[in-house]
């Protein structure tokens, strides 16, 4: 499985005089364990561009796929 990353927009800025400091973290969840990348952090930016590649291999026991947002402070 390949998962492109794009970007966010309109993103809540997070810190007092600038932007957010945003990041993804993507994993999957098998029978077999976890899975995990995490995205290059875009510094200062409410409408983050990423454009990054993340691949897996599946298999049966594939179940869940999560990405989460984070600020990085």
């Amino acid at each position: 499985m390949r998962v492109q990353l794009v970007e966010a927009r309109n993103l809540p800025r997070m810190d007092l005089l600038s932007g957010c400091d945003a990041y993804c973290v993507l994993f999957v969840n098998a029978c077999s364990g976890l899975s995990t990348f995490a995205s290059e952090v875009i510094n200062k930016n409410v409408n983050p561009v990423w454009k990054q590649d993340f691949e897996w291999r599946m298999t049966s026991q594939t179940k869940v796929l999560s990405v989460t947002l984070w600020d990085k402070d």
